[in-house]
């Protein structure tokens, strides 16, 4: 999901496309799985721990829809995540390029605090879970 798009978000614009896709997607995910659960032949702790997971699945979709709602509805809101969007392009695209050595502390263990090996192809797009945990948050921000 591009930050770009994000970034000057409306309603029916490309952003606004891709978020209505993500959530189709992931409501036709949750589905698939809870046909899959309820005609399966799981044992029964097995089958309830499934349905609990599907159950946790469905709120954090709730979640995720109550962000979007925000975006759609609050001019504030929508203006806080064009900005978001922009701050996190923009910063993918002055981040340094070279991956940064290894260090170690005072006992030899490694120290993480190098970047992954970067996919330049991933440059300034979201991976649907992390533009869902943002959506997700909206709501919990302006509660607080």
């Amino acid at each position: 999901i591009s930050m770009e798009a994000l970034a000057s978000f409306e309603q029916e614009s490309l952003g606004d496309q891709q978020i209505q896709s993500m959530l189709a997607a992931y409501t036709g995910w949750i589905e698939k799985n809870a046909n899959y659960i309820k005609s399966s032949a799981l044992d029964n702790d097995l089958k309830k721990t499934a349905e609990e997971h599907i159950e946790n699945c469905k709120q954090t979709l709730s979640r995720i829809e109550t962000g979007y709602a925000l975006i759609c509805s609050d001019e504030n809101v929508k203006r806080s995540f064009q900005l978001a969007n922009k701050a996190m392009l923009k910063q993918q695209k002055h981040a340094p390029k070279s991956i940064r050595e290894v260090s170690f502390d005072d006992n030899g263990h490694p120290v993480v605090n190098a970047p992954f090996q970067k996919n330049n192809n991933a440059q300034g797009i979201w991976r649907p879970f992390q533009i869902g945990f943002l959506l997700m948050c909206i709501q919990g921000a302006i509660d607080n």
